[in-house]
């Protein structure tokens, strides 16, 4: 890579206009000067030229009917000249330094496939992310680098194809499962670099994600279908998975039976609470009774919860897959 690598910025932008000269303003702020900003208006009902026309010519503007943000970002990246490329989506903000930090990384450890940073949420929220160390084999089931910007080199972006356009979500944990299958050396810039926008009106990605559970199951299927083979090895098999279910079945059937005994038992002594009211120490007993059983279902409740959110893929029998594969046919 050339000492002073041309790095494009890629924007897509649909019908966010109240943001995106804030984000055009923080590229053109930037400390690194060699940069293209190109941005891709996704048919929006009134066209983006309107709102940014003062930057124009500085800035390359393409359009394109309503296709998706993936498509978006595969038609600049066509359109685009740069060694690095940027996706900064248009209500999003990027450090004065982020893009010189990127390309410092790139140069120093040439054999980087892709660079992240930690996030600051902006909006509604004022939350700080810091983004773990990338590890391949837990990114197959957590994309723990979203929503931190990701920069990228050209030619693994290239080699894999761009982004999924048919994912309405997921489509940025399948481009790097795809380039980190390639070459899964990602550098995480321990600096909070972006800034991820949580709108007030709940329309941010991981607002629509927490409310369209249906593209985000399809998404996960497709994710699936594209890495059928290694997820089935990680998983053993198909029964494995059936047997994190019918455990997690029988953990949450127990969990409310308990729940049921404690809260006929705390009824049961609600009732002798009040028949004996008269006699003072019984009543407090009682009533310390009552007190007990109600923390101890509150803490039971919690502690039940949290066990059900575990997924321990350490816990689920193994099948010998060498002795499996390997088998001669008769």
């Amino acid at each position: 890579m050339k000492n002073n690598p041309l790095v494009s910025i890629i924007t897509p932008c649909f019908n966010s206009h109240e943001t995106i000269v804030e984000t055009l303003e923080c590229v053109k702020n930037q400390s690194y000067k060699n940069i293209e900003h190109i941005v891709v208006d996704d048919g929006s009902v009134i066209p983006v030229e309107t709102t940014i026309q003062k930057y124009l010519p500085s800035v390359k503007l393409l359009r394109q009917e309503n296709s998706g943000v993936a498509a978006a970002r595969n038609l600049a990246v066509k359109n685009s000249l740069g060694d690095i490329l940027v996706f900064l989506d248009s209500d999003d903000l990027i450090d004065k330094d982020y893009v010189k930090k990127v390309v410092n990384v790139f140069l120093a450890e040439n054999d980087v496939a892709m660079v992240a940073c930690y996030v600051t949420e902006i909006g509604r929220s004022r939350n700080k992310i810091k983004i773990p160390p990338f590890n391949l084999e837990s990114f197959y089931y957590h994309n723990n680098l979203f929503p931190s910007i990701i920069a990228v080199k050209k030619i693994f972006f290239d080699r894999v194809g761009g982004y999924n356009k048919d994912l309405v979500v997921c489509e940025d944990w399948d481009l790097y499962l795809k380039i980190s299958e390639i070459n899964s050396k990602i550098y995480v810039i321990p600096e909070y670099l972006f800034f991820y926008r949580k709108h007030s009106q709940l329309s941010s990605l991981t607002d629509l994600m927490s409310r369209d559970k249906s593209a985000v199951h399809e998404a996960y299927y497709q994710l699936y279908k594209s890495r059928k083979e290694i997820y089935d090895q990680r998983l053993v098999s198909p029964l494995n998975v059936a047997y994190l279910k019918m455990r997690a079945d029988k953990r949450v059937s127990k969990t409310f039976k308990v729940i049921q005994i404690l809260l006929f038992l705390n009824i049961i002594f609600s009732i002798l609470l009040m028949v004996v009211s008269h006699t003072e120490n019984l009543s407090i007993i009682l009533g310390f009774l009552f007190l007990f059983i109600s923390i101890f279902i509150y803490f039971f409740i919690f502690r039940s919860k949290k066990k059900l959110k575990q997924f321990d893929l350490d816990n689920i029998p193994k099948v010998n897959i060498t002795r499996i594969t390997d088998k001669k046919s008769p």
